[in-house]
């Protein structure tokens, strides 16, 4: 009986120890979560600024398409497609407008022509 009542201090020292460390480790988790989670404001305008240079040079780069060949589908699209992700619906329709004379069979350029123009009215009011 002397064997488990020497034991008995030793198992409480052993389960208050066992018990910190658990504690201990699920509060570093959920700290470091959250500190994970908050993303810096600097680096996410960063991000976006970057986005939208790169943007802007695509861009031009269609546009310089466009200047040796007026109807190069791609590159109308590709900067329609510009304008729309920087959210200029009104810069965006006449290349979606072009895109639709180019091409009168395809109705998908007369449905996104006719979104954007619904948009852009939307963005005015």
């Amino acid at each position: 009986m002397s064997q488990t009542s020497s034991r008995k201090p030793l198992q409480k020292i052993l389960v208050l120890v066992t018990g910190f460390a658990f504690i201990a480790s699920s509060i570093f988790g959920v700290v470091s979560m959250f500190n994970q989670s908050q993303p810096d404001p600097q680096q996410t305008q960063n991000a976006q600024s970057s986005q939208i240079t790169q943007l802007k040079q695509q861009q031009q780069g269609f546009e310089s398409v466009l200047k040796r060949e007026p109807n190069n589908e791609t590159a109308l699209q590709g900067v329609a497609q510009i304008k729309l992700e920087l959210n200029d619906y009104k810069g965006a329709i006449p290349y979606l407008e072009k895109l639709v004379k180019l091409n009168p069979n395809k109705p998908s350029y007369q449905a996104l022509l006719a979104r954007v123009k619904q948009e852009a009215s939307n963005k005015n009011k």
